[in-house]
């Protein structure tokens, strides 16, 4: 695959949502980590799952560039995020 066409670090949109970025692609499927967004910060989750490809086929799914640097969320610091992102 040329290097301009590779899909890794860019983000999965699904119904208007950031669902995560593209961590590895191959022929058939992608590596997609999950990304959250709150208060306009987008965050990394540690989770992983593989997409078929097919799915971009999808009117719903969409890939997007975004210019912005996920953030590293300090849990000490950023107690009232990280509870946000765990639903508590």
């Amino acid at each position: 695959m040329a290097e301009e066409d590779s899909l890794i670090g860019k983000y999965l949109e699904t119904s208007g949502e950031l669902a995560g970025r593209i961590e590895a692609e191959t022929e058939k499927d992608l590596l997609v980590r999950r990304a959250m967004v709150i208060d306009g910060h987008i965050g990394l989750c540690e989770q992983a799952v593989y997409v078929d490809k097919k799915v971009l086929d999808s009117y719903w799914v969409k890939i997007v560039e975004l210019s912005d640097i996920p953030e590293t969320i300090n849990s000490v610091d950023s107690t009232d995020l990280v509870r946000k992102w765990l639903n508590m």
